[in-house]
């Protein structure tokens, strides 16, 4: 019950959120990533924050049904083609409750960047997601230096510019 009326309000968010430019936190907003770990999509090892110490880490929370997340896929899947080797790590992690939707989600759109799952919510909540997607660029030292809500394609010059600055 409690995942039907989180969804509900993602789904409520998303829509008062879609006509609102990226959120993005200030100076004063910034705080030190949750560290978790969760399984990989593919039932593989287990993905967890902390192994990235060090790193850049784009964190993205995605659904199948998440329509925005059908044009942040490809973009992700070029941020990570382009600074993985220079210290970009990219974690998508999924939150559907069938592992089915997810894996039929990415037969259509392929990607090589790290994907985990979290039907249960406890990461979203840790990291307070209000919509999907969701996005975190963590630095460095593990600090959030930006959070975007959504995806919008007038937002990717600040990411990349951000990015870049961190790397």
């Amino acid at each position: 019950m409690k995942i039907l009326k989180t969804r509900a309000m993602i789904l409520i968010l998303m829509a008062v959120l879609a006509g609102l430019p990226a959120v993005v936190t200030s100076a004063e907003d910034v705080r030190l990533a949750p560290g978790f770990s969760i399984p990989e999509l593919g039932g593989g090892k287990a993905i967890s924050l902390d192994q990235f110490q060090g790193k850049v880490v784009y964190v993205d929370f995605w659904a199948s049904w998440c329509a925005p997340c059908l044009k942040s896929f490809p973009y992700m899947e070029g941020l990570h083609q382009k600074y993985s080797g220079k210290g970009l790590v990219i974690i998508a992690i999924n939150m559907d409750q069938n592992p089915q939707d997810a894996h039929d989600f990415l037969k259509d759109h392929p990607v090589t960047f790290l994907v985990g799952k979290n039907p249960a919510g406890d990461v979203a909540e840790q990291y307070e997601v209000m919509a999907m997607p969701t996005s975190y660029i963590v630095d460095r030292a593990g600090l959030i230096q930006e959070v975007h809500y959504g995806f919008k394609s007038s937002d990717k010059e600040k990411i990349v510019a951000l990015i870049e600055k961190l790397l």
